[in-house]
Order: C-alpha cells, then sequence, then structure tokens
C-alpha cells in the first residue's frame, strides 16, 4: 500500500512538470532583421512565446508576419511564411526551416516544403490514386510527385539528377539532397540542427539499493503463517540509452543490467501436545536482471524529470530453495532437510521508474531514480501447491556519460 502511494505521488509530481511549458535557450529575428535573445517555448509552434530571461514568469507572444522568424541555440529554427490554406485564401504560419540557402527545406505538421529562391513553395508529397483501365478493373497508382517537383527545382545540378529519381520522403534523405545541392551551386546555406546527430548512443553506470519482497504460498500450512522478510541487496548496474535527437528529443529506449542477491528467510515453530515443530524456509537467489523500457524526459533548464516503463527479464546466476523441519516429540528431535520447490526458468516482470537528470557538465550527467518492477514469481509453474508474487523497488544513484 506504501508504495502505491508513493507511486502515485511521484506520478502526480512527473505530470505537473509534464504540463509546464519547456523554455529554452533561444532567439527571434524581427522583421528589421535585428537578433534579440532570451527563452522561448520548445512545446509552441504555431507562435512564438518569449522571455527575456528566466525564471520570469512574464512572456511576450509572436505570431507569425510579427517576425521574421525564431530558433533555439544550435537546434531548431522557425520562419514566417504565407502558406495557402484553401484554394482561395493564404495565411502567415511558422514553419520549421530545416535548410536555409539557395534552395531551402521546410517542414510542419502537414509534411515537407521546398523553396527555390523567389519562385515559390512546392509542397513535397506523394499520394495514391485509383483508375479505372479500358477493361473496367480499377488500380491503385502511386504517385510521387515529389519527385517530379524535385527534378525540375534542381536540374541545374546535374551530379544530382539520378540520386532524385531513387529519394525517399524522409528527412534525412531530404536534408542529404539539399545540402548537396547548395554545394553543388556553391551557394552558402544553414543548416540548423548540424550539431545534432539523427541516431545518439548514451551509457550510464549506476549503484544503489533494492529493496525485494516475495510472498509465498503453498498447501503446505507451515509456511503460510506468517510472511517472508524483505530483503535488502546492494546493487551495481548499467544502461545505454538510445535516442533520435533531431526527431524525438524527450524519448529514448534503454535497455540496462542489474545485479541482484535476495535472502528471505521464515522461521517458525508450532507447538503441540507431545513436543515442537519447527520450521525454517531459506530462499536466496542471484540474479542478472535485463529491463528494456522506453524513457520519456522533460528539460526544465539543467533538472530534467522523467518517466521510465518497460518489461524486465532475470537469469540465474544462483538459486536455493532450503527447507528445514525439526520435530520434537517426547524429547525426541528428528531434522529433515530438502529443496522447498523449484526455480522457473526465467523471471519476467513489468517495471515503472521515475527521476530526474541533471547537467553536472556537457559531458555528465547525474541521476537519480525510485524504480518499482513486478514479476511473475519464481517458483516453476509446474510445481503443483507452490505459488509465489515477487516485486522490487530499487533506489539508484548514478552518472550518465554524454
Amino acid at each position: 500500500m506504501k508504495k502505491s502511494i508513493f507511486l502515485l505521488f511521484g506520478l502526480g509530481v512527473f505530470f505537473n512538470a509534464f504540463s509546464q511549458s519547456d523554455y529554452r535557450e533561444g532567439y527571434i529575428i524581427t522583421n528589421n532583421n535585428d537578433t534579440i535573445d532570451g527563452f522561448i517555448d520548445y512545446r509552441k509552434t504555431y507562435h512564438c512565446r518569449f522571455k527575456n530571461q528566466l525564471p520570469n514568469r512574464e512572456f511576450i507572444t509572436y505570431t507569425p508576419g510579427e517576425i521574421f522568424g525564431y530558433g533555439f541555440v544550435e537546434d531548431k529554427f522557425y520562419i514566417s511564411k504565407v502558406m495557402p490554406i484553401s484554394e482561395y485564401f493564404t495565411s502567415k504560419v511558422f514553419l520549421e526551416c530545416l535548410i536555409r540557402g539557395s534552395v531551402s527545406l521546410y517542414r510542419n505538421s502537414t509534411g515537407y516544403y521546398i523553396e527555390k529562391d523567389d519562385i515559390g513553395i512546392y509542397k513535397l508529397d506523394e499520394k495514391d490514386s485509383k483508375i479505372i483501365t479500358e477493361e473496367g478493373k480499377s488500380m491503385i497508382i502511386h504517385k510521387k510527385r515529389y519527385i517530379g517537383i524535385l527534378t525540375y527545382l534542381l536540374q541545374d545540378c546535374n551530379s544530382i539528377n539520378s540520386q532524385i529519381q531513387h529519394l525517399k520522403l524522409l528527412e534525412k534523405s531530404l536534408v542529404q539532397l539539399i545540402e548537396q545541392y547548395n554545394k553543388c551551386v556553391s551557394s552558402k546555406y544553414i543548416h540548423y540542427q548540424a550539431s545534432k546527430p539523427w541516431i545518439k548512443a548514451e551509457i550510464g553506470v549506476y549503484t544503489g539499493i533494492i529493496s525485494s519482497d516475495l510472498k509465498f504460498k503453498s498447501n503446505q500450512y507451515d509456511l503460510n503463517v506468517q510472511p517472508l522478510n524483505s530483503s535488502e541487496s546492494f546493487t551495481l548496474g548499467t544502461t545505454v540509452y538510445i535516442s533520435w535527437p533531431r526527431s524525438r528529443d524527450r524519448v529514448s529506449m534503454n535497455v540496462g543490467a542489474f545485479y541482484l542477491n535476495t535472502k528471505f528467510r521464515l522461521y517458525n515453530s508450532i507447538s503441540k501436545t507431545n513436543g515442537v515443530d519447527y520450521f525454517d524456509a531459506k530462499i536466496e537467489t542471484k540474479e542478472l536482471k535485463i529491463p528494456l523500457g522506453i524513457q520519456y524526459k522533460i528539460p526544465i533548464d539543467r533538472l530534467s524529470p522523467f518517466l521510465n516503463v518497460g518489461i524486465s527479464s532475470s537469469f540465474y546466476l544462483d538459486k536455493s530453495a532450503k527447507y528445514i523441519l525439526e520435530t520434537e516429540n517426547n524429547n525426541v528431535v528428528q531434522t529433515y532437510e530438502y529443496e522447498l520447490f523449484n526455480y522457473n526458468n526465467l523471471n519476467l516482470g513489468l517495471w515503472v521508474g521515475l527521476g530526474a537528470e541533471y547537467d553536472i557538465s556537457k559531458k555528465l550527467n547525474g541521476i537519480f531514480e525510485i524504480r518499482y518492477e513486478i514479476t511473475n514469481g519464481i517458483v516453476d509453474s509446474e510445481v503443483e501447491g507452490y505459488s509465489s508474487g515477487y516485486s522490487h523497488l530499487y533506489f539508484l544513484f548514478g552518472i550518465k556519460f554524454k
């Protein structure tokens, strides 16, 4: 019950952080071509919410047309452009500018756009069209209209013409093509996210404490008299984080490895008419846990709260389940010792973690995380009369190498 309350409290704190604005270091460019540095809400793209400094609560909202554009340091840049919103009407909107040069590449929620000097902006798209053949049969034709547009606009660079015919409508492919074109025609250009990799790997090293609980049930009445003790274990572990900074800078996948050593004991005695029965159960595991998860992180200045969810597997490095029964009848003592049950071959589970990262330096982050894991137990499902519930509460401290 305490773990559930603690987890719900942590989730409440996380989602409160999620609801807050995400101001990052950036700048605006006025219509007079003046640059003003400050902080901009990273989550708003249809307008620019600007602050001169943090943690100032006051902000100024700029709509498309009121400024030339706005951007973030070594990151995204948005430019104000007039775009058609219907067959008869146009409107000024902010487009994300991926490449800006003789030929520029833009993006918004509806797709990709290309502009060459003052010729105009063209949408790069593809669509399926249904046609009826002379025989009366229907066919679906996939039209890559972006191929024709790129061929027409980039025809003055012969070295990329053949590349266009096999191009896929993906950000990475388009960015590389437009970069090549601007180099080909000796045009100066800006690639706004050039310093951000398409994919990034980071390594974290952890230490901490794991508190484990084993709820054990059997058809032997003596094992159900009282619960097993909790087990506290020192742990060491590592995690590899894979992220996509250009497209999903808040989301990453992670896979880790943690060492766990649990020790549970049940000691009980039952008085009888002619003596006493003593029960001693010792359950011990040494495990290598492999958690696989997805992380969602919310940057707030140098502190970044995060939420982890995932699945886990655990491999036994060593295990035992000894059961000792000592029976005393009329001052005669007999001792019996045997294995209590068979372990399952693989321990599977679900886990959730809440924590925060703190920027120590450009290459190093400090991490604290509280993680809760529930598994399918340790008893082999084929063993009749036995079942178990197996859970872990992690308190982890670590560093991440960026």
